[in-house]
Formats: C-alpha cells, sequence, structure tokens
C-alpha cells in the first residue's frame, strides 16, 4: 500500500508519515515534522502549552481519535463567535436562552441565569457520558428482562394449560348438562389467554422499541462526542437530556387464573376467577418500637398504636414515610396511659381508641388532649370501627368470660341505635369480638375469639350472619387484623408466628394467602388499605418494625 504524504506546513517539506512528519499541534493546526516541532515551531509564544499529538496515533487507536475530538472541541469552544456580534467571541452561555453569549450582550441577558461556556460545556458532556454509561447498562439488562418475560409467558402457559384440563374433568363430571356451561368458560378462559397474549406481546414490543431509542441516542452521542465543534455539545443535551425510563409495566407480577368448583354436587358448574397477586412496592423501618394498630386514608397520614421497647408504653403518632432512606419518620407523637386495644379515624379525622379491659372509648381532641368519647359501662368495649356513613361499630363482651357479647352501633350523635347480639337460631354470635371493618357492600365481618382461637363472621346490614371463615386447613387459626378493598376483597392477617395473610373474596370464599419466603412477609402484626389501595403490612421484629407498602393486583 503506498504511503500518505503529509506536508509539514512550516517547512512545506513533502515527506512520509514514516518520515519527519508525524506531528499535528491542535493548537495551532498545523502539521509538524520533527525538525520543526522542536526548531520554528517551540520558539512560538507559549507553545509548550499546545497539545501535539502523533499523527499515526490518530489514525490507529480509537481512544485517542476520542481524546482528539475532545480536544479539538475544546480549541473550538475558544473560538466560538457571537451571532449577534461577530467581532466578539463567546465567554458565558445562557440558561434561559440556550445560546453562547459575548460580553456586549450581558445587558440583554442581565436578568438571566449566566454561566461561563467551559463550565456549562464541561457539566454538559459529563452529562452526556453518564447518560451514555447508563444505557451501556440499560442495553446489557435487555436480554435478562427478555429472558424473564418468556418464564413469565411460559408459567402463564402452564396455568392456563392447568386450569384447562380442570375445566374438562369437571365438564366430563357432569356431561351433557354441562356442556353449554363448558363452552361458556371456556370462550372466557380463552379471552383471558388472549389478553395475557396481548400482554406479553405489548411487554416485549416496549422492549424491543426501547432497545431500539436507546441505542439510537447512544449512536447520537458517539457521533457528537467525534464531531469537532463545541456547539454538538451543546445541542445534543437538549435532544438528549433525560434518558427513556423503562416502564415498570414490563415487570409487573403475573396474573394468574384458577377454576373454582361448588362444594356440592349440583349443576352449576363452576366458575373462572382470578388470583390475586401481592406486589411488594417498598418496604420501611422504625428502629425500636412495635406497631400494635396502623389507621389511615392517606398514604402520607397514617396513625399508629406503638410501642417504644424501652419505655413499655403505649404512643399514638403519625407516621410518613421516607423514600430516599426506606425509613418511617414519626410525628405527634402522644403518650396513652393505659394499654390500646383498637383503633379506628372517623370520615371527620378524629382518632377513636378503646383501651384493655375499659369501658370507655376516647378520642383526640382538636386541642391533641385525649378526652372521652363513650362511655358504655358495663360493657367492656374491644374491636371499633367508624363507617364512611358516620355510624360507629362497637365490639364488646362482659367482663367475665364473654357471657353477654356482640356488635353495637352508634350514630353521629354517640346514641345507640342498634345491637346485634343473636342469630337467627337465637345462639350467641359472637364471644370476644376483636376487630371490625365493612365491605362495600355494606357487611360487617368481624374478628371473633375463643381462647386463642378465632374466625371471621360477616353479618349483612340487618345483622343476619352470612357467612364464617375459619381457615379449615389450619390446625390454629388466630386472625388479629382484617381491611377490605374497594373491590370487596377481605384482607386477614393471622398472629405473627405463624406469618400467613388470608384473601377472601366478598362471599368468603378463599382465594389465596401470602406469606413466607414466596413474598418475603413476616411476623405481621397489623393491617391497612389507604385511599389509593396500598396495602401497609406492619411486621414487629425484636429491635425495629417493618411496614411494607404492597398492592393486590
Amino acid at each position: 500500500m503506498a504511503q500518505q504524504l503529509v506536508n509539514c506546513q512550516f517547512c512545506d517539506i513533502n515527506r512520509t508519515v514514516r518520515g519527519g512528519v508525524r506531528w499535528k499541534c491542535l493548537n495551532c493546526d498545523l502539521n509538524l515534522c520533527e525538525n520543526c516541532k522542536t526548531g520554528r515551531h517551540s520558539r512560538i509564544k507559549d507553545s509548550n502549552q499546545h497539545r501535539i499529538i502523533d499523527i499515526q496515533a490518530l489514525r490507529t487507536e480509537s481512544s485517542t481519535t476520542l481524546t482528539v475530538a475532545e480536544w479539538t472541541r475544546e480549541m473550538d469552544l475558544q473560538k466560538i463567535v457571537c451571532l449577534e456580534h461577530p467581532n466578539k467571541k463567546c465567554y458565558h452561555f445562557c440558561k434561559e436562552c440556550k445560546k453562547p453569549i459575548c460580553p456586549s450582550c450581558f445587558l440583554e441577558h442581565r436578568d438571566h441565569n449566566l454561566i461561563e461556556l467551559e463550565l456549562i460545556y464541561k457539566d454538559q458532556q459529563q452529562r452526556l457520558k453518564n447518560i451514555q454509561r447508563e444505557i451501556d447498562n440499560d442495553l446489557q439488562t435487555l436480554p435478562g428482562i427478555m429472558t424473564m418475560i418468556s418464564k413469565e409467558e411460559e408459567e402463564i402457559s402452564r396455568n392456563y394449560d392447568d386450569v384447562r384440563l380442570k375445566i374438562e374433568q369437571r365438564e366430563s363430571e357432569i356431561k351433557l348438562q354441562a356442556t353449554n356451561d363448558a363452552k361458556r368458560l371456556l370462550k372466557d378462559l380463552e379471552e383471558f389467554r388472549k389478553t395475557e397474549n396481548t400482554v406479553i406481546s405489548l411487554k416485549q414490543q416496549k422492549v424491543r422499541v426501547y432497545e431500539v431509542n436507546l441505542k439510537h441516542q447512544k449512536n447520537k452521542i458517539q457521533e457528537t462526542f467525534k464531531s469537532h465543534e463545541a456547539t454538538s455539545i451543546l445541542t445534543t443535551i437538549g435532544q438528549i437530556d433525560k434518558k427513556i425510563a423503562l416502564e415498570n409495566t414490563v415487570k409487573g407480577s403475573k396474573q394468574k387464573f384458577a377454576f373454582k368448583t361448588p362444594s356440592s354436587h349440583c349443576i352449576d358448574f363452576g366458575s373462572l376467577i382470578k388470583i390475586p397477586e401481592l406486589f411488594i412496592k417498598s418496604k420501611y423501618q422504625i428502629e425500636d418500637i412495635n406497631v400494635f394498630g396502623i389507621k389511615g386514608k392517606h398514604g402520607n397520614y397514617t396513625t399508629i398504636v406503638f410501642k417504644k421497647n424501652k419505655l413499655g408504653v403505649y404512643f399514638l403518632g403519625n407516621v410518613s414515610f421516607s423514600d430516599s432512606e426506606s425509613k418511617c419518620i414519626i410525628s405527634n407523637e402522644k403518650e396513652i396511659s393505659d394499654d390500646v386495644f383498637d383503633l379506628t379515624i372517623t370520615k371527620d379525622g378524629i382518632i377513636l381508641f378503646s383501651m384493655a379491659q375499659s369501658s370507655e372509648i376516647k378520642c383526640i381532641a382538636k386541642n391533641s388532649e385525649i378526652e372521652t368519647f363513650s362511655f358504655l359501662e358495663p360493657k367492656q368495649i374491644r374491636g371499633i370501627h367508624a363507617c364512611d356513613n358516620g355510624n360507629i361499630l362497637v365490639g364488646f363482651s362482659s367482663f367475665h368470660n364473654g357471657e353477654q357479647s356482640g356488635l353495637l352501633v352508634l350514630n353521629e350523635e354517640k346514641v345507640q341505635i342498634k345491637t346485634f347480639e343473636l342469630d337467627i337460631n337465637n345462639e350467641k354470635i359472637f364471644s370476644f369480638p376483636d376487630k371490625i371493618t365493612t365491605n362495600k357492600n355494606g357487611d360487617i365481618c368481624v374478628i371473633d375469639h375463643r381462647f386463642y382461637v378465632g374466625r371471621v363472621v360477616a353479618l349483612n346490614e340487618g345483622g343476619h350472619v352470612k357467612w364464617t371463615y375459619n381457615a379449615h386447613d389450619m390446625d390454629k387459626f388466630n386472625p388479629c387484623d382484617i381491611v377490605t378493598t374497594s373491590t370487596g376483597l377481605v384482607i386477614i392477617t393471622t398472629d405473627y408466628y405463624c406469618n400467613v395473610v388470608h384473601l377472601l373474596s366478598e362471599n368468603g370464599d378463599f382465594l389465596t394467602k401470602f406469606g413466607g419466603d414466596e413474598v418475603n412477609i413476616s411476623m405481621v402484626r397489623c393491617l391497612n388499605n389507604d385511599e389509593e389501595e396500598n396495602l401497609q403490612i406492619a411486621c414487629n421484629f425484636s429491635d425495629h418494625v417493618e411496614i411494607i407498602i404492597a398492592k393486590i393486583l
């Protein structure tokens, strides 16, 4: 291959690269032979500060090429001429107008945010490098995400096949009589399957589009870094100032289905239901306390009942969540003289709480003092719940082994308007009604205990028992808190030695349960469901409490 001829631009002698002309001064933008590099060029003022590079290295080393481009841009930065005043050089950059300016422009931009051109150049250059580095990292994670989605698709397929088999088995059991129902359900299942396939396809498409966008941004940045013009940095950062975010939808929980059959051998074929998934969004810790109640509709204004481990006394306080440190912050602490049994908040934001072994319901008044809200002697107050309509549900028992027990309904004037004690067979409904909530259909859901064994009892608005749940698959069911969702799901946590959260339909049918290593939940003590349907799960450990924020999907 013929050698490339390069002229020395000082002595104008033609030489080969292998000869003497192998140097380039970036400041002077001149090619130099060896003699002129050490002779004539060295006599230029401040030449010892000039950047001189090997031309051969410029052609063979990509890393050097980038350095050359950077140096050339920095030289070009010093030569930027003002568009308004062509005989003036620019030394500053106007952030509002997003353009370089010269000293003559200062008056026009006097109220703007100005910064030295070199500083903004280096800042934006570094930001582009950071974005490029993040894009490279994200591109490396995309194959793993696609693998995760493929596994999710396989699991959905296995779930689909399993449900299909159960449907077909059920169909064969009731034969011709169930044929029409089977066709209907299989059609529903196919529609669910199509929906999930569409979701998977959309996820895959989003990842592909994300990959294309990232590569486009990367190419744009690489082209910018190869440019010798400083303005390319200044214009490019405005186009790619923010890295495109990969939507969380590609990492969401997979949707499962189950085939539910009726308990009796009736003509009812069954139904296709969605199995809820628990998606943990975040976790927060508070040191040196244990939580015994958590209530509140607003995520950043939740009220808790807690004990400080070193003091052993109860406190009420508001808790907010710090995402930056994954910690909870307690404010407005109020010491309570006695043991708090249950807690609720009225629609007007008044905090009510019952006390252990007491006939009194107390409240936090507007002056932050603790006052008596209602006194229901000789009844022992247990669970309490404030309804959206303003009524207060009060669980009670006698002070002697639950000889008398039931629910009271107080109106907004604190007047007792109803009492629920006996069922249609004139039998006691409750022993110790310890926790109360209501569902979207108006049902009253109550945790009832007797000798450390519990159950959940649901009453309609008239006080008649609709269903009971006692977790037949557990030797000892000891529920300790209960909440409902806007869709009618009933969520129950057992005592924290079992580490299980049960999910029921609004009709009391068991759907699924969460707990243990599968979802990394343990030592669960109490629950709260805020207005954004964030499930707050308080877990007590020996030296701290962990509050998990989750979604039921």
